[in-house]
């Protein structure tokens, strides 16, 4: 989510860089990404098949790959890690509050255009997490999957950011 500050925030020094809102977008979906890429080939990420994402946690306990414990144990953890990780946010202060600390919210299309961008995009990444893992000669190539899918997902998906705040005074 410091992405989300970094690229879309207040005073954002990518702003001068890449004026257009929607390039930045595209940048910080190629951010997630990357990011869940890196986790992905890290040893822990090697381990664990780098579950950050619940849905994926649950659509591989419903495909039977995942034991009931194990996918609770995952979630549980996720939902943990997304709680704690959401602490240091609160350091960036003001550019943190221009965005509301990059807290999802459905935009001006309103709650149904997000639930089906959300439904659409959810069910894309598990498509393709799910060819790409039960094909041999795709599987070496999932972690790569990820910074071009969350590329188009968010600037697909994103068009519609919340005004940013005027600053405190």
């Amino acid at each position: 989510l410091s992405i989300v500050i970094i690229d879309l925030g207040r005073s954002s020094p990518l702003a001068t860089l890449v004026p257009s809102l929607a390039g930045r977008r595209a940048i910080t979906g190629l951010a997630f990404g990357a990011t869940g890429m890196t986790i992905a080939l890290s040893r822990v990420g090697t381990i664990s098949g780098a579950h950050l994402n619940p849905v994926v946690s649950i659509a591989f306990w419903i495909e039977r790959k995942l034991s009931t414990s194990t996918m609770m144990a995952f979630v549980a953890s996720q939902l943990l890690g997304a709680v704690i990780g959401s602490v240091p946010l609160l350091m960036w202060g003001a550019r943190g509050r221009s965005v509301d600390f990059a807290a999802t919210s459905p935009g001006s299309g309103g709650v149904a255009l997000a639930f089906l961008g959300e439904t659409i995009t959810t069910f894309t990444l598990i498509l393709l997490l799910f060819v790409f893992v039960s094909h041999a000669r795709l599987r070496r190539f999932t972690p790569g999957l990820f910074p071009p899918l969350y590329c188009v997902m968010v600037w697909l998906g994103a068009p519609w950011p919340r005004p940013t705040r005027p600053p405190p005074p």
